[in-house]
């Protein structure tokens, strides 16, 4: 898994704010919730 996020994060440059797995769930719930409230 940590080679398949370093190789994920090597080939995503325009996302600076790569963060851990765990992170990612509740970012992506944030962002979803942005997403709807902007529609």
């Amino acid at each position: 898994m940590d080679q398949a996020l370093a190789t994920e994060a090597r080939s995503r440059p325009s996302s600076p704010n790569w963060i851990t797995p765990q992170e990612s769930a509740e970012g992506i719930d944030q962002a979803v919730e942005q997403r709807h409230h902007r529609q």
